[in-house]
């Protein structure tokens, strides 16, 4: 081989090296980030327009609908929704910027979870819809993987999430990176519910009517500063107050977890009927556990009562509602069946037998210790004399 040929390989090779180095860096920077500066917002869209709100991705769908100017989940019966945080949620949309942009090429899509929302995507992101009263879409945004930002502090997780990548879905591919992580982005309708709830206070009664004679009593007080007592105990029967004083502060903080379908039947419920200083009175139908919660209806009657004497832990006027809003806002939770937690309902499931003071068992008197028997003297054995020689 002459120096001619040697140096055309060499030339050759360059030239090839050169091509695959180029080809090469092209696959791996098939996006591209720019300035976000002058961008504006990431989606424009007239924010009081919207009227429907629907929330995809891979394992689910809600849909939040205005309805009377009252927002509710679709997926729930129209339960009312909770309106501040649609409404923070909405706003929080309209105001979104970028902090970074990126050309991303189709085939990258996947890498920041950019893909519509399919049941067999691992890459797939969540679809935000919004619509105005002629469910016509006014905007969307396809919402990718959070971005994680590594933490200065020795102690804690490692990574926490500092924003997220999302795509406006008007056919420009253009990747946003967002300061807001979305945590609040869910497809979950319970997570949407208007939490709001009946509020039991100053009970005077509590009783319980269940399918077994044990499932069968009622609790009384005087006034909300005594003890209370069965209505009917039977003799020597004596109330452990003990046990009967986290059953009545049970009853004070009632929240549901989720609200079932109005035509619900409960199978063979209990019933618990609570009365109150104010002349409220509660009437709870509670089904049979099913996993970690029991469903429960609510109704709610009133009548007018003598004004209680105040007490120091009365609520300022100002913030006391009349008998008859309270009713009208209570009402509103009959014919629904809720979810009740477990732990907030069983103490009102208790047996009888359960609240019954019981005598302390006495304290078994301690006996002496018996002595160990000493173990016998051994003596030692005789030895019997040398007897003498004769002569």
């Amino acid at each position: 081989m002459n120096s001619r040929q040697l140096t055309l390989i060499l030339v050759v090779a360059v030239v090839l090296g050169a091509i695959g180095w180029v080809l090469f860096h092209r696959g791996t920077r098939s996006w591209e980030t720019q300035p976000a500066a002058g961008d504006g917002k990431v989606i424009e869209f007239p924010l009081n327009d919207v009227a429907h709100i629907t929330i995809k991705d891979a394992t689910g769908e809600v849909n939040l609908a205005r309805k009377a100017d009252v927002w509710v989940v679709r997926e729930r019966a129209d339960y009312p929704a909770k309106f501040e945080q649609v409404s923070r949620f909405l706003q929080k949309v309209w105001n979104l910027e970028p902090v970074q942009t990126l050309q991303v090429g189709p085939s990258q899509l996947g890498r920041f979870d950019l893909i519509e929302p399919a049941k067999d995507t691992k890459t797939s992101g969540t679809l935000l819809e919004l619509k105005n009263k002629d469910d016509k879409r006014v905007a969307a945004l396809l919402v990718g993987k959070q971005y994680l930002k590594k933490s200065n502090q020795s102690f804690g997780p490692g990574e926490f999430p500092a924003g997220r990548y999302v795509m406006p879905k008007n056919n420009v591919k253009r990747v946003a990176l967002i300061s807001d992580p979305l945590s609040d982005l869910v497809t979950k309708p319970e997570r949407w519910l208007d939490r709001d709830f009946i509020k039991i206070e100053k009970p005077k009664s509590i009783a319980l009517v269940g399918d077994t004679p044990e499932k069968q009593w009622k609790l009384v007080r005087e006034n909300e500063s005594a003890e209370w007592q069965f209505a009917d105990p039977e003799p020597g029967e004596e109330l452990d107050n003990t046990k009967a004083q986290p059953l009545a502060s049970s009853i004070s903080s009632f929240n549901f977890t989720d609200v079932l379908d109005p035509q619900t039947k409960l199978e063979n419920p209990s019933t618990v009927t609570i009365e109150t200083v104010d002349g409220f009175t509660y009437t709870l139908k509670i089904g049979p556990l099913k996993g970690e919660t029991y469903p429960m209806t609510v109704s709610v009657e009133a009548k007018p009562s003598a004004p209680a004497t105040p007490t120091p832990n009365d609520k300022p006027e100002e913030e006391k509602k009349s008998p008859a809003e309270k009713l009208a806002k209570e009402k509103k939770f009959e014919g629904r069946p809720f979810l009740i937690a477990k732990f907030a309902v069983e103490q009102l499931l208790k047996n009888r037998a359960d609240l019954i003071k019981t005598e302390p068992s006495p304290t078994p008197t301690p006996s002496e210790p018996v002595a160990s028997p000493k173990p016998p003297v051994r003596s030692s054995p005789k030895v019997p004399p040398t007897p003498k020689a004769k002569p």
